[in-house]
């Protein structure tokens, strides 16, 4: 029973020395003095120690004597089962270990009056030729180094582990960059050339019409020219039959932005708003985007299956959700909508903004698939972002060297899932990443300063763009994945409170849903578990039962009288529920104390084998 607690107490015991090393070293320095005075204060008679009067020389058995010792030492047997499933250890006795002692001393001054010789010491061992166990026997033991270390580096790796996620979440990003975000503001930017090429058109072919006229009736006249262009692609795609005839509509039907008094489309071009008070005007990025995103995933429905959800208000069509958010629903009176009217107006929005954003490369998931040539390519698509770069060195900076271990893509992951191309680079300085990657100071600057906006919270994710509110940055993802279900791709993250899903699965047990402000304080405030004194207070509490003697309701902490640890106790350190606090015990001294912390203490392991002599 003794030898199966003796790691547990003396992790417990490196713990107390990380929490409280400066109270501890006042007593035992001065506990030792006393000791330490005795011990290094011999008492000699002068003739046994000095060869001559003046004892400048020492007597030849003073000076050099040799004497034997016997040494035990205990060895764990079953280092292997230990390490691979926590059984306890079994011991066995080693020994005895037979060492000769060789003690010289050299005398350095010597105090007639006082009647004091200094002299130093030194002690040499020397395995004893009659030894009766070799001083070479191997022997495996507890590494108690090691634990202080794990627990010293555990806040580290919890630490390692967020910086991880946020470098994930800006690896995806960037890819969501070059695949859409980034087109939204040429495509906008298309779109106002288009609008301004209206009310010039309108202009100079309208008599009487000035240019402010010309300016407030372009939006409408914008979007007949998109109705007018899908139609005539839909006669051209079906072999000559129109949109019209195909649908059983009159000859004369349109989708009639302009002669609509009930609509009002500068709204949709210039002052549209989200529900949370987002930009979706359609010449500005996040608009263009999102009305092309929108209608590639909710593509324009016929007006049976829009009818079908009337009873849901229209809340899951595609067509009325678009309609109603940029303004362009056709009433047929006033409380019934004019169906097919708004369907045509939603084909032509779709298309005309839609299709300029897909010319333009955004929403092609593929591209970087591509070998016909026919997709937008690296270069171009950073050009979107400012960075100017050939198409070959492009690609390489975002995915690397092919057949090469080393992981420098910007995009680039390692198979264990740990190592990020992009964190890479951000952590090499300037000249460093400019020799490696081929770049000089201005492209280096700028494909730094648009990773590191990405990883630093310099740039969001408007998550409207995934039917959410407000702006999902690095730090906010880190944070609302640590206590919650990811809000970018659904489940849960593995090293999280909720265990990669595992720990909503027992009978009773609710999947962790913290608000992200409480996840961060549990990572980074007071008693964050990415600090090392925080992380070390969990551990001392888990290994002990009982909180280190420390009144927490100061800061920081002062003496004061410890408590149980129990998950009461740590809802009320951290501000959970007990759900998360029982969550928060699971991952500390699981996937984090017991697997992750030990890979940030290279070289060493739990327990060491060495020969005696060591």
């Amino acid at each position: 029973m003794e030898n199966a607690n003796s790691s547990r107490n003396m992790l417990i015991a490196g713990i107390i020395m990380v929490l409280l090393n400066v109270a501890l070293l006042a007593p035992m320095s001065t506990g030792a003095v006393p000791d330490a005075v005795e011990e290094n204060f011999e008492e000699f008679s002068k003739e046994s120690a000095c060869d001559d009067d003046d004892c400048t020389t020492a007597e030849e058995d003073w000076a050099v004597s040799t004497s034997q010792r016997d040494f035990y030492g205990y060895s764990i047997t079953n280092v292997n089962d230990v390490m691979a499933n926590g059984t306890a250890p079994t011991y066995e006795k080693i020994g005895p270990v037979t060492y000769d002692i060789t003690t010289t001393r050299t005398i350095t001054g010597y105090d007639a009056t006082a009647g004091e010789l200094t002299y130093n010491s030194v002690k040499s061992f020397e395995c004893a030729e009659d030894t009766e166990v070799s001083c070479d026997t191997e022997v495996s033991q507890l590494n108690i180094a090691f634990q202080t270390q794990v627990i010293g580096a555990t806040g580290m790796a919890i630490g390692g582990i967020m910086d991880a996620t946020k470098a994930a979440f800006t690896a995806g990003m960037l890819a969501q960059d070059l695949e859409s975000l980034s087109v939204g503001a040429p495509a906008a930017s298309v779109v106002s050339t288009n609008m301004s090429q209206t009310a010039a058109f309108l202009e100079a072919n309208i008599p009487g019409m000035s240019a402010e006229m010309a300016t407030a009736a372009a939006p409408a006249a914008l979007a007949d020219n998109y109705w007018a262009g899908y139609a005539a692609n839909y006669e051209t795609a079906t072999g000559g039959t129109s949109y019209n005839d195909v649908n059983g509509l009159h000859e004369n039907f349109s989708a009639n932005f302009s002669s609509d008094s009930n609509i009002n489309m500068s709204y949709a071009f210039y002052d549209a708003m989200g529900p949370g008070g987002e930009d979706l005007s359609l010449t500005g990025a996040l608009g263009a985007t999102m009305l092309s995103g929108h209608c590639a995933s909710f593509p324009t429905e016929n007006s049976t299956t829009i009818m079908a959800d009337a009873a849901n208000g229209f809340v899951n069509s595609g067509t009325m959700t678009r309609a109603s958010l940029w303004g362009y629903t056709a009433m047929a009176d006033t409380t019934t909508p004019d169906f097919e009217t708004t369907i045509a107006r939603d084909w032509a929005m779709c298309a005309g903004v839609g299709m300029t954003f897909s010319a333009l490369g955004g929403g092609d998931d593929m591209w970087m698939l591509d070998t016909t040539g026919e997709s937008v390519n690296a270069s171009t698509r950073l050009s979107y972002l400012g960075i100017t770069m050939e198409n070959t060195a492009a690609m390489t900076m975002l995915t690397g060297i092919p057949g090469d271990d080393n992981i420098t893509g910007l995009l680039e992951i390692s198979e264990s899932g740990t190592e990020f191309g992009v964190a890479n680079f951000l952590g090499m300085d300037a000249a460093a990443a400019m020799d490696a990657y081929g770049m000089d100071a201005t492209t280096y600057g700028a494909v730094a300063g648009w990773a590191g906006a990405w990883i630093t919270d310099g740039k969001h994710l408007p998550m409207i763009l995934l039917g959410g509110s407000g702006d999902m940055t690095a730090s906010l993802f880190v944070n609302t994945t640590f206590g919650a279900e990811d809000p970018l791709n659904g489940g849960y993250l593995e090293n999280s409170l909720n265990l990669g899903g595992f720990w909503g699965l027992a009978e009773g047990r609710d999947n962790i849903a913290l608000d992200p402000a409480v996840s961060g304080n549990a990572l980074y405030g007071p008693l964050g578990l990415t600090t090392s004194n925080g992380a070390a207070i969990f551990l001392y509490g888990e290994l002990s039962g009982m909180t280190p003697p420390l009144n927490f309701s100061t800061n920081p902490p002062t003496p004061g009288t410890p408590m149980a640890w129990d998950e009461a106790t740590i809802g009320a350190l951290y501000g959970v529920d007990t759900n998360a606090a029982a969550a928060m015990r699971a991952l500390m001294m699981g996937p984090i104390y017991g697997t992750t912390a030990d890979s940030f203490v290279p070289g060493s392991s739990c327990h060491r084998s060495e020969p005696l002599h060591t």
